[in-house]
């Protein structure tokens, strides 16, 4: 039933499965890293990566790899990425 009430849906708005794929990501500044602490524990560790007095930079540093930086946003790789966990539309 569902499905027949979304090929409807299409139909009537002349849409195909593929406009459920077709986006690009845009944005600004890096993604948080991974188990960072929610918003408080970003605000955190963005301090002690932009303090070289800060007893924990050392730490937070190694933990991401050695660098981060906050601006940085790419969206050709953020679109990609995000492009990897969706079904391609053209074997729909």
């Amino acid at each position: 039933m569902e499905d027949k009430l979304h090929e409807c849906i299409q139909t009537a708005m002349g849409w195909r499965n593929c406009h459920l794929h077709q986006f690009k990501i845009d944005g600004e500044r890096a993604c948080p890293p991974e188990d960072v602490g929610g918003t408080g524990g970003y605000n955190r560790f963005l301090r002690a990566i932009a303090n070289s007095q800060h007893k924990q930079q050392e730490v937070m540093l190694e933990w991401v790899g050695g660098r981060f930086d906050p601006e940085k946003f790419d969206a050709e790789k953020a679109t990609k990425k995000m492009r990897r966990g969706l079904p391609d539309w053209r074997l729909m």
